[in-house]
C-alpha cells in the first residue's frame, strides 16, 4: 500500500505571518477508523527546504505567574484596546457584582448571600480553596448583571437589578413618573 501526502498536508496556519505554512520537521502519520481508533502509526521526518524562525514571546516561553501585557500585545500581534474600569456614576447592565462591590453596600451583601447560597447548594461550607466552589462563586461575581437576571430572573429581577445599579451609581432617590399610556410599563 502506498499513500502520498502533499505538501499540503502538512501545513497549517500561522497568524502571524497571515500565511500557510509547512515546517521542517518529525511529523506522525496516523491511520485508522477514527480518532479513537489509531491502528497505525508512523513518524516522518520531512524537510521543505528553508525553516522558518522560531519567535519568542517572553512569557509564554517559560509561563510562569500572570503574563505581562506587553508580551500578550507582541503575541496578539496588534495594539490592545484600552478598557477601562467602572467608576461610581458609570455602571451598567454589562457591570459585574465583583466590579460594584467597591462602592455599593447592598452588593457586597448580595455577594456574601450568594457565596451562602453555592456552598449550602454544594453542602459545604464556604470555602475559597474549594475549587468547584471557587468556580461557581468567580462565575457569578464576574457575570455580567443581565446574565444573573437572565439566568436566576426570580432573584435577580429586572427591577430588583436597576436598585442594585442606582445603588452602586449613588442614586438613592429616583422620582417616579406617571404612566402616559397602558402600554409603557
Amino acid at each position: 500500500m502506498k499513500l502520498s501526502l502533499s505538501y499540503d498536508a502538512f501545513s497549517h496556519y500561522d497568524t502571524l505571518r497571515n500565511d500557510w505554512c509547512t515546517e521542517n520537521g518529525v511529523y506522525e502519520i496516523r491511520i485508522g477508523s477514527g480518532s479513537r481508533d489509531i491502528r497505525l502509526r508512523q513518524p516522518v521526518t520531512v524537510g521543505f527546504g528553508q525553516g522558518f524562525e522560531k519567535r519568542y514571546f517572553g512569557w509564554y516561553d517559560a509561563p510562569n505567574g500572570t503574563p505581562p501585557l506587553a508580551d500578550f500585545a507582541r503575541l496578539y500581534g496588534k495594539k490592545l484596546p484600552q478598557i477601562s474600569s467602572y467608576r461610581k456614576g458609570d455602571f451598567d447592565w454589562n457591570a459585574s457584582l465583583d466590579e460594584m462591590s467597591e462602592y455599593s453596600f447592598l452588593a457586597r451583601i448580595i455577594r456574601w448571600a450568594g457565596r451562602k447560597t453555592i456552598a449550602k447548594g454544594l453542602g459545604i461550607k464556604p470555602d475559597l480553596s474549594n475549587p468547584e466552589y471557587r468556580m461557581m462563586t468567580t462565575i457569578s461575581e464576574t457575570a455580567p448583571l443581565r446574565n444573573l437576571a437572565l439566568s436566576a430572573p426570580k432573584v435577580m429581577s429586572k427591577g430588583f437589578v436597576n436598585l442594585l445599579l442606582r445603588s452602586a451609581n449613588g442614586i438613592f432617590y429616583q422620582k417616579r413618573r406617571r404612566k402616559t399610556s397602558p402600554n409603557e410599563l
